[in-house]
């Protein structure tokens, strides 16, 4: 995702989601190669599920009964023109 005015962009990457379902919360973590984990305290544990690329993902918005609440994204570069600093 951008945001911005054409000489001053920045672009978002989603990193996370979380869910809410069943009277708790649960999350997708995205890594830098699109790789996906699902994590839910209760039957999870300490311990993130692999889960499929994130790109084949159908449908992102629900998962295991539990539906989106929350997108998380982090910012993956700045396209902007930095005044000159003065001597």
């Amino acid at each position: 995702m951008h945001v911005g005015c054409s000489n001053n962009k920045v672009m978002y990457k989603l990193k996370g989601i979380i869910y809410f379902g069943h009277a708790h919360f649960t999350a997708r973590i995205i890594g830098d190669s699109a790789e996906t984990w699902f994590h839910d305290g209760i039957t999870t544990g300490r311990v993130c599920i692999s889960e499929e690329k994130f790109n084949t993902i159908s449908d992102i918005y629900q998962t295991r009964g539990y539906k989106a609440s929350v997108l998380i994204y982090s910012t993956v570069y700045k396209n902007t023109t930095v005044p000159a600093l003065a001597s």
